[in-house]
């Protein structure tokens, strides 16, 4: 919980840069890499132990939700923790601005009013990497007193997995 209030919401409070757990002196059981990884599979419920990772102590790792990858056979978009708390945080900040807005006149006013209240998480979750893109459409309705819109995003799932490729070689290609 400290590390949310520390970091945006919408970045993984996991691995050695923002899961560190400063307070925790110890664990119950130790957890290795090995069970860690296993906690991780790409096709089925992950958890995000807390384990030593050395040098840098008790680490949050992994930034998975508890979403069952088994139906897509590997990971998608909200498979993520940090995609969680983009979508959680968007919705509490349109909720906040439909609140605002209810019993206004139901016109172009109240809508440009609306996404003007939206619009600065959005694009500060743009500026701060947690998403790529985002658009905010207003949906044709036929009932009387309803605003009804579509809120699109394009989020930034974290990185979990590196695939490096060392080369040995005796000379650089130099290409133009």
């Amino acid at each position: 919980a400290n590390q949310v209030n520390l970091y945006n919401n919408w970045l993984a409070t996991a691995g050695v840069t923002r899961g560190r757990v400063p307070n925790l002196k110890s664990l119950c059981q130790n957890v290795t890499n090995a069970i860690a990884d296993s906690m991780q599979p790409r096709d089925g419920i992950a958890i995000n132990p807390i384990t030593n990772i050395k040098p840098y102590g008790l680490t949050i790792w992994g930034a998975r939700t508890l979403k069952n990858n088994k139906y897509n056979g590997d990971l998608t978009a909200t498979s993520f923790l940090n995609v969680r708390h983009i979508c959680c945080e968007i919705k509490q900040q349109a909720y906040a601005a439909a609140k605002r807005m209810t019993f206004e006149p139901n016109s172009d006013i109240t809508w440009i009013n609306f996404k003007a209240l939206i619009t600065p998480l959005l694009d500060r979750m743009i500026s701060n990497n947690g998403i790529r893109g985002y658009k905010v459409t207003k949906l044709e309705t036929k009932a009387k007193g309803l605003l009804k819109c579509k809120i699109r995003i394009v989020p930034i799932e974290a990185v979990e997995d590196f695939d490096i490729v060392l080369e040995l070689a005796d000379e650089l290609e130099v290409t133009e």
